[in-house]
């Protein structure tokens, strides 16, 4: 028996986040509480996360800050996993774009089965 996929279904999305490395690490939980309350406004349904752990980056990212170019070479990375309406992403990537704090961001359309949560290895 196969079930039909409604058109009106939720989508799944996955958002992998980097957030520049200049915010102390105490304050990392409370900028997570801000970029998922930006997904609550959205009406998402939230499926899994990963917190924001300090990397070293592969390469120099640079962003502008005010009328500055600052150079990254850590930043902290997480992602959020959820369910939501086509709609509602152009609002979260618009607000992502904006947000000061965000280096960098990728915004996928990924299966509801394919979260794994397992122990990271460097």
């Amino acid at each position: 028996m196969t079930r039909s996929k409604k058109t009106d279904d939720p989508k799944v999305y996955e958002i992998g986040y980097l957030l520049v490395s200049s915010i102390p690490e105490e304050k990392v939980s409370a900028k997570v509480d801000e970029l998922k309350a930006i997904l609550s406004a959205k009406k998402v349904e939230m499926i899994a996360e990963e917190a924001p752990v300090l990397e070293t980056l592969s390469y120099t990212m640079i962003k502008k800050v005010g009328t500055k170019n600052v150079r990254f070479t850590q930043a902290y990375f997480g992602w959020v996993k959820f369910a939501t309406e086509a709609e509602s992403i152009i609002k979260i990537k618009e607000a992502f774009d904006v947000d000061t704090e965000v280096l960098r961001f990728l915004l996928i359309n990924t299966p509801r089965e394919a979260t794994y949560l397992g122990k990271r290895t460097s």
